[in-house]
């Protein structure tokens, strides 16, 4: 969930919450800290990082890379 989560009230949020406890699968929510030019150029950096962190992660598994490296490639290639 991306800059959404902030619209919920709070008994949804914590309905959604408790969901993802109860079903025990992971949830991820990206709120943005503020609202500025500089802000959104530094987001613009993390696929990036994640491109040149990655092998420095432990352990490395080979069966992820094509995931991080080479798919992603395709809609560059295709850019």
């Amino acid at each position: 969930m991306f800059g959404a989560f902030h619209h919920m009230d709070e008994a949804s949020a914590r309905k959604i919450l408790q969901q993802a406890v109860d079903d025990n699968t992971p949830i991820a929510i990206f709120e943005p800290l503020s609202r500025n030019v500089l802000a959104f150029i530094s987001m613009l950096f993390v696929p990036l990082n994640v491109w040149l962190l990655t092998p420095f992660i432990r352990p490395v598994r080979w069966q992820v890379l094509p995931f991080i490296y080479l798919i992603p490639m395709v809609p560059l290639y295709i850019l």
